[in-house]
């Protein structure tokens, strides 16, 4: 039996202030996971930059020229090419090497249909999301069900536990990530949410698996809540603020 494993790897990693082009390739590298902190000298990054500047003008270069356009041995420049193909960043077509792809964006649309492959077939998604009682009362969910009660719980208690389709209804201003998951996975009526109230967690905790054709997936977060509003993920308040810098930023990748 043979069994094909994929992995994706993305990075956050703060973006350089100042708008400076290599400053910015390298970080646009390095939050695909293509450099590691182990690149000291930048070794991969130049033999990058090298492969990235020949596709206009070349179908490719030798490792021993590579070494000679970067000033490194061969044996360093051969396992740089390794790692990069293993990424799938480079192919080889006989001696020669080059990038996959002719430009940034043609990359990021490959490692999104990466995703989209890794992720179809998709046969199970259950989300759980842990809170501080405090963040959950007041929503709707205590009106339809007033025998639960959570003001003097002393251990975690699942609360709820069901399809996303009925979150929306029922917390509509706590669990927007089951809206967002489902609309990403299975959908409102396959995504299973639970929903647990944990008096000894001050951050909003959620842990999402996913089982399909491909294997499993389990990510966990924990996100800080807005000091001005408990029940308002920080995160969510970064990412309106990410997506207004997007609009106005010098240079965009992909879509």
């Amino acid at each position: 039996m043979i069994i094909r494993t994929t992995k994706i790897t993305i990075n956050r990693i703060r973006k350089p202030k100042e708008q400076n082009l290599n400053d910015e390739l390298q970080w646009f590298f390095q939050s695909l996971g293509l450099f590691g902190n182990r690149d000291k000298n930048k070794s991969c990054f130049r033999m990058t930059i090298v492969l990235l500047k020949s596709l206009r003008n070349c179908d490719g270069l030798s490792s021993d020229e590579i070494s000679e356009r970067v000033n490194l041995s061969r044996g360093t420049v051969v396992h740089h090419l390794h790692n990069l193909i293993g990424a799938g960043l480079v192919v080889r077509n006989r001696t020669k090497y080059t990038l996959k792809v002719d430009n940034l964006s043609e990359l990021v649309d490959e490692i999104e249909n990466d995703i989209y492959k890794t992720m179809s077939n998709l046969k199970e998604v259950i989300l759980t999301t842990r809170k501080n009682p405090i963040k959950l009362k007041n929503s709707p969910f205590f009106k339809e069900y007033k025998d639960i009660n959570i003001d003097n719980l002393t251990e975690p208690k699942v609360i709820y536990e069901g399809p996303a389709e009925n979150i929306i209804k029922l917390f509509p201003r706590n669990i927007n990530v089951a809206s967002t998951l489902s609309l990403a996975g299975l959908g409102m009526k396959k995504t299973k949410v639970r929903i647990i109230a944990d008096p000894n967690v001050e951050k909003n905790i959620h842990e999402i698996e996913a089982h399909g054709d491909f294997g499993s997936l389990y990510v966990k977060l924990e996100n800080y809540t807005v000091p001005t509003n408990p029940r308002t993920s920080y995160l969510a308040a970064l990412s309106a603020i990410r997506t207004l810098k997007r609009i106005v930023e010098r240079i965009k990748i992909g879509t």
